[in-house]
């Protein structure tokens, strides 16, 4: 399943970035506690320098990213931007020290979202390689379908050729 997002672009108000968005599979939210994650590995030097990914909760009527867990990672600046809750950047990759060039198909470059689900807390951790963030909870109701979704800016390399390995996976307590 294939949509298109627009997203506002932080440096410049005036200018959107629309994102061809590829899904990678749906899980329900259970009652109980549980586990779950989406994870891609990326080669920076096969994908355009702005990527969107993240695990969401679709709004039924319009089909947007209405909650969940999104970035926007500008591999260029290295920096990582909250793409869905409005709360800017949420960190940067030091892209000298991490030298995106050394990944390769081989060896490519993990993304991930690992989230603890408790109660109606979802409490999310980012992963970029070996970096890790701390991205802001959300309080999301159980029997939610959450998707993973990721994405490449409009007219860029399709998503099957930038994203490898996807897996979007839950665990039961």
């Amino acid at each position: 399943m294939k949509h298109q997002v627009l997203l506002p672009h932080q440096f410049a108000p005036a200018t959107e970035i629309v994102f061809d968005v590829a899904s990678f599979g749906q899980v329900s939210l259970p009652e109980a506690c549980c586990r779950l994650g989406f994870q891609v590995d990326i080669v920076p030097s096969l994908c355009p320098d702005q990527l969107l990914f993240g695990v969401i909760h679709l709004d039924e009527n319009n089909q947007s990213l209405a909650s969940g867990f999104a970035i926007r990672l500008d591999l260029d600046r290295g920096e990582i931007w909250d793409a869905v809750n409005n709360t800017g950047l949420i960190g940067w990759l030091d892209v000298d020290q991490l030298s995106l060039a050394r990944f390769t198909e081989e060896e490519p470059l993990l993304l991930s979202f690992e989230i603890e689900h408790t109660g109606h807390a979802l409490i999310p951790t980012l992963r970029v390689g070996d970096e890790e963030w701390l991205y802001p909870s959300l309080n999301m109701p159980a029997n939610r379908i959450l998707g993973a979704i990721a994405g490449v800016p409009e007219g860029s390399a399709g998503s099957s050729e930038c994203f490898l390995h996807p897996a979007l996976w839950r665990e039961q307590d």
